[in-house]
């Protein structure tokens, strides 16, 4: 059995664990202001062309449809009496949108908009938490014709039971007594077969909280994957993707293994003996 429990767990070795586009200088190189000289300029270009706009504005003897067709031609050939015609948008005073407030220096100005571009960062998901007791007591139901207890992944999840994150080698230290208490005992707990260890007549498997759990998930922890070895002698079949109930003596057994870092990482928290598959 020890052996067996060695090697189940060593085979979970390799299966447990802006770009900014900016702008080139070509086009700046390319640019170069024009400033006409002192002798090319002429006063008739800064006036506009008098024939040109004796013959637009002249009244012509067609009456209301001439002068309609004056207008069309002026708002085609020269935009800015369009524009002119609109009247600009004035903002409401009253406008909740518009700051209290405006900067009152370029420096003041530079740093709201560093702000807003760039916000503080978030605290990193890595640093740990505060470990302490978010759920004092618990008490489990017997089922079954062997009294096993009933527990589910949501009672071992140690981030709602002790806030703790990520999970210490020395986890069990802070466990509180009713999760102590199930060391021993006969559970009865549902989940699903992870495909660890073939499809046919496998020995132990693991089981796993939820389909993401089973698929390998990124968001995986320690505490939603449990090593189940099955009773001596007896063997079962890989359940795809089909919760079930597995019945076993629980133990809390901290398992760690090393971590595409090269650094030690708990694996697993607990492990399941002695258990047989209720595929019902």
């Amino acid at each position: 059995m020890q052996l067996f429990r060695r090697r189940l767990i060593a085979c979970l070795l390799p299966a447990g664990l802006i770009v900014v586009a900016g702008c080139t200088g070509s086009d700046l190189d390319e640019y170069h202001a024009y400033e006409p000289a002192p002798a090319e300029v002429d006063s008739s270009d800064e006036i506009a062309d008098p024939p040109a706009v004796a013959e637009t504005e002249a009244p012509t003897p067609d009456g209301p449809a001439a002068e309609n067709n004056d207008e069309t031609d002026a708002a085609d050939d020269s935009p800015a009496v369009a524009v002119a015609d609109v009247e600009p948008e004035v903002a409401d005073p009253e406008d909740e949108t518009i700051p209290d407030t405006l900067p009152t220096s370029i420096e003041e100005a530079a740093s709201e908009i560093t702000q807003t571009a760039f916000p503080a960062p978030l605290p990193s998901a890595d640093e740990p938490r505060e470990i302490k007791l978010l759920v004092p007591e618990k008490e489990f139901r017997k089922e079954g014709p062997d009294g096993a207890l009933r527990v589910t992944f949501e009672d071992l999840d140690l981030l709602k039971v002790l806030n703790m994150e990520p999970v210490p080698r020395n986890a069990p230290e802070y466990f509180p007594d009713w999760l102590k208490n199930l060391d021993g005992k006969r559970i009865r707990i549902r989940g699903f077969m992870r495909p660890d260890f073939g499809s046919e007549n496998i020995r132990g498997f693991i089981l796993a909280r939820d389909i993401e759990a089973c698929c390998f998930g990124p968001n995986t922890k320690s505490y939603h994957i449990i090593p189940t070895i099955l009773k001596e002698g007896t063997t079962t079949d890989y359940i795809h993707l089909r919760p079930f109930d597995a019945v076993g003596v629980f133990r809390i057994q901290v398992e760690e293994l090393t971590g595409d870092d090269g650094e030690l990482e708990v694996a697993f928290v607990y492990v399941i003996e002695d258990a047989e598959v209720l595929s019902n």
